[in-house]
């Protein structure tokens, strides 16, 4: 070759663009076949429903809210809504979920609110744990400093 170099081939040049552009082409329809494949995939799964996967707490909270509505002015009516809101926390174990009250040794899975109003730590309401992990957070009144 001279020093300036050879001529370009054009067509041969434009062929091998045009092949690197047709691949790029198939890698970007592959790649969005691919999304769209996640895509459906996710969108199809079933999703969990109370009323198919967790039909012992949905009775739970059937046998509360009824007994609420149909007892309300009965003077037994505190004594039995405690009793159903512990067979309702009782239910939860059987998903493996505990409710667990606030003390010093469970003290990590709760939330400290500092309160102006509270003298003395206070539980506002308990911790839903699982596996010693707290799916949902208990919450406490703290005194303010």
């Amino acid at each position: 070759g001279s020093a300036k170099g050879d001529p370009i081939e054009v067509d041969r040049f434009i062929n091998v663009i045009s092949s690197i552009c047709e691949s790029i082409d198939r890698l970007l329809a592959t790649f969005r076949a691919q999304i769209n494949a996640v895509v459906n995939k996710y969108e199809s799964r079933e999703v969990p429903t109370l009323d198919k996967d967790y039909r012992m707490l949905l009775e739970s909270i059937q046998s509360l809210v009824g007994y609420s509505r149909m007892h309300g002015d009965d003077e037994k009516f505190l004594r039995k809504i405690r009793e159903r809101i512990d067979d309702l926390a009782e239910s939860l174990e059987n998903y493996q979920l505990q409710v667990i009250d606030y003390s010093e040794d469970t003290s990590a899975w709760f939330e400290k609110v500092s309160s102006p109003n509270t003298l003395q730590t206070k539980m506002v309401f308990p911790a839903i744990v699982k596996d010693g992990v707290a799916v949902l957070m208990g919450k406490v009144f703290v005194p303010a400093n």
